[in-house]
């Protein structure tokens, strides 16, 4: 999977010496469609070229510091694998590429420091989950992110299991005996419950096998009766209380990992919603700022622990393979300078950043903060280096 992780960003905001570019290019995983990639990434290259030189860089010095950039211009080799999206960040020594599976708006930023905005809804509740799909007559299991759901091979089923997928069964009859059978059906029933019982066990050991490892949550989907079976046999530790209660088969791989999303969105972000709801309470009024400018004066001096990024869910933003939607960050340029600036000086004091929606956010859409000493420490002037 192509992700992006909190240690990436900080990564990011560490390099602080010289020009930084930031390049954010809409890519496509298919051949036909890389020239829009490479033709976007281009253009951007001209953009960051103009505004380096405006800065008063000489022309040799500005190709070169580009060049790490401007080689993968004829590179074709590169432009037939890439991702939905591509990041690129150009600086002194510096140069690092990000795909992503999303697609970014096509932009150009050159600063003091990287702008990591457009990082920020991939690496927030950064982990993974799994989604089993299961029927009586169909059984899939993916490993998904926020962004993408890819399927894994489950070629350690039963026996028992494998006879069974795709076989019709005699009798449209419910999969769980408690639904209403004929008195006369009791035994066949009881029969039935014990194979569903073992059918069901032998899914559970194979994804058991193949996760056990890990600490991924598990998400559910299948019918409400094959869900309570499973539940009752399985020994997966993270097994999701809630389920997709449909039949998988009536729904795309895009439409399953929508869904299961929804369940796992809260279990993933569960400590960090934590922090956004208990911001009221936590070490007291005095470490609390919510005023922009307090806060990046905070944040210039290292004093800020948890920065609350606000997000608007309904702008139109960027969309991953799988349609799931990547909200985008609402503002003027400058706000959003501001706010890239706050993020990037967070990071490098080892401050936690986190995006929160309207309904989540404690301070009516603005940029907040927990400090790390009482908001009173905070001086009325801008730091200077």
């Amino acid at each position: 999977m192509d992700s992006i992780t909190r240690v990436q960003l900080s990564e990011l905001a560490a390099v602080n010496a010289g020009p930084c570019v930031s390049l954010f290019v809409p890519t496509h995983p298919s051949v036909p469609d890389q020239q829009g990639g490479l033709i976007a990434f281009k253009n951007l290259l001209k953009q960051a070229q103009h505004a380096l030189e405006e800065t008063g860089m000489r022309r040799p010095n500005v190709e070169a510091f580009l060049g790490p950039a401007a080689d993968r211009l004829g590179d074709t080799l590169f432009w037939r694998h890439q991702s939905h999206g591509l990041a690129a960040f150009v600086g002194t020594g510096f140069y690092r590429e990000l795909k992503a599976p999303v697609h970014f708006r096509e932009a150009m930023h050159a600063s003091d420091m990287f702008h990591l905005l457009p990082l920020l809804p991939l690496a927030q509740a950064a982990g993974e989950f799994h989604v089993l799909a299961a029927t009586r007559s169909l059984v899939r299991l993916f490993r998904c992110s926020r962004f993408e759901c890819t399927e894994m091979p489950l070629e350690n089923l039963p026996e028992n299991v494998r006879s069974t997928i795709g076989r019709q069964r005699p009798r449209a009859e419910p999969l769980n005996p408690a639904s209403g059978a004929a008195p006369s059906d009791a035994v066949d029933q009881r029969t039935q419950q014990v194979d569903l019982d073992g059918f069901f066990r032998g899914i559970d050991a194979a994804v058991h096998d193949l996760v056990k490892q890990e600490t991924c949550p598990l998400i559910f989907v299948g019918p409400e009766d094959a869900f309570g079976i499973f539940r009752g046999v399985s020994r997966h530790p993270r097994l999701a209380s809630t389920a997709v209660r449909v039949n998988p088969a009536s729904l795309t791989d895009a439409e399953i990992h929508r869904a299961a999303w929804e369940i796992a969105e809260p279990l993933l972000r569960g400590r960090e919603l934590s922090r956004v709801q208990n911001f009221p309470a936590r070490q007291g009024a005095e470490r609390r700022a919510d005023d922009p400018e307090r806060v990046l004066r905070a944040a210039e001096l290292g004093l800020v622990d948890t920065l609350l990024v606000p997000r608007n869910r309904g702008l139109e933003g960027a969309t991953s393979s799988t349609g799931v939607a990547s909200p985008s960050l609402n503002g003027s340029a400058a706000d959003l300078s501001m706010i890239n600036r706050a993020v990037v000086l967070t990071l490098r004091s080892d401050g936690q950043v986190l995006l929160v929606t309207e309904d989540e956010a404690p301070t009516s859409g603005r940029l907040a903060a927990v400090l790390r000493v009482p908001s009173s420490a905070v001086p009325e002037e801008a730091a200077t280096d």
